[in-house]
């Protein structure tokens, strides 16, 4: 499980940078292996709904993909299986949008949260921040610059300014998680069960996926 970085190393210094996956090329593979393999369970989402709403693939993966944001989609989901299902099977499909629901949370977090590094840590691991903690960090910097910037007359008639030093506030390392490859190749795992969780749910609704024999595997790996 991956830890707050505080407990692997309370005083450890953080690199925040754009290129902070390049550093560690196998784990940033696993992390972007996570993303891939949630690409592809939106289009077997996508068909979940087609099936439910009786359509083409064509028609209800626009409708799907028409639908802003994650929460909105889920919802969608849950009010057309409600509508279009039989009690077991609506209560199916609410289990398993259940079951992958943590793993989509993860992915989301890997996509549109901040990555950086550390130099301290012993071990190659890649370090994941909220948005808002770099936000806050470089509002209060770029300001602090702006307000300290000095205007110097050149005496050529062009001017100069100076830009003052302004060191990096400290980042709350309780708030920065510490994924170490362990960490990422179970999240890989996790996004490859819900995938195969989601395609048998649309072969079980839509009984085309080896018969009754979708509905058995899929509730072996809902537990």
């Amino acid at each position: 499980m991956p830890q707050p970085l505080s407990r692997v190393f309370l005083d450890a210094k953080i690199t925040v940078t754009p290129s902070a996956l390049t550093r560690f090329p196998e784990l940033a593979a696993l992390v972007m292996h996570v993303i891939s393999i949630w690409s592809h369970i939106e289009g077997d989402l996508a068909g979940v709904l087609s099936v439910m709403l009786k359509t083409d693939i064509r028609t209800g993966t626009g409708m799907y993909v028409a639908l802003d944001g994650r929460r909105q989609r889920a919802t969608t989901l849950e009010a057309a299986a409600k509508a279009a299902l039989n009690d077991d099977e609506y209560n199916l499909v609410k289990r398993v949008m259940k079951a992958i629901s943590s793993s989509v949370r993860q992915r989301d977090q890997f996509a549109h949260q901040v990555w950086a590094f550390s130099e301290d840590l012993k071990e190659d691991a890649l370090l994941l921040l909220q948005p808002k903690l770099i936000t806050e960090i470089n509002v209060g910097v770029r300001q602090a610059i702006v307000d300290g910037m000095k205007q110097l007359d050149t005496g050529d008639g062009s001017v100069r300014y100076v830009i003052p030093y302004i060191p990096m506030p400290k980042i709350d390392n309780n708030q920065v998680m510490v994924y170490r490859k362990v960490d990422l190749q179970r999240e890989v795992r996790r996004a490859n069960k819900s995938e195969t969780m989601v395609r048998l749910l649309w072969g079980t609704l839509g009984h085309w996926l080896h018969g009754g024999d979708s509905r058995s595997e899929l509730e072996n790996l809902l537990g």
